[in-house]
């Protein structure tokens, strides 16, 4: 991973690395690249007695420890980005007003642990077809995954300069407030980076989950009847989403979804409330009749 950053076509490049409590050599690792960087690529690790943060919040926090920058980018441990992604999704959200909130996302190759390609990106939703409770919902294809995104200084103050810390993931954080203010999403066709997939990973990203219908009723059902974590994870991005955003978004579907859906209450009103949001928040029939079982369970 962090040989393809230091191999980026565009200078003048932060990066900023916090280690979440690692068992192996992650630490030494870190020390010898930062002994590798040059005046144009800088490496800062994040040091704090956090501890480990999981995933979400440790992209958080780090994000938050940065310093002022005009543009901001994701990259995971094992994800390899093209020499030229950051140049190209500089150059592409350069030619747009930065008075807005700007996203920007890439095409990738899906490949194993050895980067042998066994797949392709989904093609994003285009942004004017998404709304919050579609995007806080996980629409089926609609999400963008963190290691192709960029967003400008405008998104990155909207969504992190505040106290978020229980959401479902930063990149499905990020995505939902561009849509809730109206941003613009920059979509490149051209593949920048190959995000790996391990056998044991534990993300749902890119899995048998989101290409097997089998595979993805198999993993609403343990969600349905056992205590997975990923409904959990869903209300408590709402709930987050509506105590900061719900008097500052400006679309009333938007604000009409937050109050239903952060609603913490669980008797047979909230529930039939939520059962009768008008709107979609699923792409096919299938997975939005799953979702509406999942209100009338009390799951969400």
């Amino acid at each position: 991973m962090l040989d393809s950053l230091l191999a980026q076509t565009y200078a003048h490049i932060s990066i900023y690395i916090r280690d979440d409590q690692s068992t192996d050599s992650t630490a030494e690792i870190i020390q010898n690249y930062i002994k590798k960087g040059t005046d144009d690529i800088q490496i800062h690790v994040v040091d704090d007695d956090l501890g480990n943060l999981g995933y979400t919040r440790n992209f958080m926090h780090t994000l938050r420890a940065t310093d002022d920058a005009a543009f901001y980018a994701f990259c995971d441990q094992d994800d390899y980005w093209f020499p030229d992604k950051i140049e190209r999704a500089v150059k592409m959200l350069k030619s747009q007003p930065q008075n807005q909130c700007l996203l920007y996302t890439s095409n990738y190759d899906v490949c194993d642990e050895r980067l042998n390609v066994i797949g392709q990106s989904h093609p994003p939703t285009p942004i004017e077809k998404l709304d919050v409770g579609k995007s806080l919902s996980l629409y089926d294809g609609g999400w963008l995954l963190g290691l192709t995104l960029m967003m400008n200084r405008s998104l990155k103050q909207m969504a992190f300069d505040n106290d978020a810390q229980r959401i479902y993931s930063h990149d499905i954080w990020v995505q939902a407030v561009a849509v809730g203010f109206q941003g613009k999403l920059i979509i490149d066709d051209k593949v920048t980076a190959h995000f790996r997939r391990h056998q044991k990973t534990t993300s749902i990203a890119e899995s048998k989950v989101n290409t097997s219908a089998l595979a993805a009723w198999k993993y609403r059902l343990k969600e349905f009847l056992g205590n997975g974590t990923m409904f959990e994870s869903v209300r408590n991005g709402i709930v987050t989403y509506s105590a900061i955003f719900i008097d500052k978004v400006p679309k009333k579907q938007d604000v009409d979804f937050l109050r239903r859906f952060a609603d913490r209450g669980d008797g047979k009103n909230h529930r039939i409330s939520k059962l009768l949001y008008p709107h979609r928040l699923k792409r096919t029939l299938s997975v939005e009749l799953a979702w509406r079982l999942s209100m009338l369970m009390g799951k969400i």
